[in-house]
């Protein structure tokens, strides 16, 4: 006697993937131009900015990428003036987003 294992019901599982948009990832390469870098006081600001935002936002240098609603994220990239960071955002807010946390970047100092 052979049996067959039930086939799962797939409804519900359905019904969650079409409830769930899709946004189109923004990712932008900057060079950051503030005075210390992301440091300190500058991460904190960034960070906060982050935080205001629905959207996954990530924030990179090199090949590491991490939460940039994290400040010990941040921190850890050692971002200096000068060099070349990534920045992603994915989400229902995305483009206010990126907008206001690449003012900040490009910003001399906040």
């Amino acid at each position: 006697m052979v049996t067959h294992a039930k086939s799962p019901d797939l409804t519900k599982t359905w019904a969650f993937l079409t409830k769930r948009q899709v946004f189109d990832l923004i990712r932008k390469n900057l060079v950051v131009n503030l005075e210390q870098g992301l440091h300190a006081r500058p991460a904190s600001v960034f960070v906060r900015a982050a935080n205001a935002f629905q959207s996954e936002i990530r924030i990179g240098k090199g090949d590491k990428l991490t939460n940039a609603k994290s400040i010990l994220g941040v921190l850890s990239l050692a971002i200096a003036k000068g060099q070349e960071m990534i920045l992603e955002i994915d989400g229902p807010d995305e483009e206010e987003a990126a907008s206001s946390l690449e003012q900040i970047i490009l910003s001399k100092e906040v």
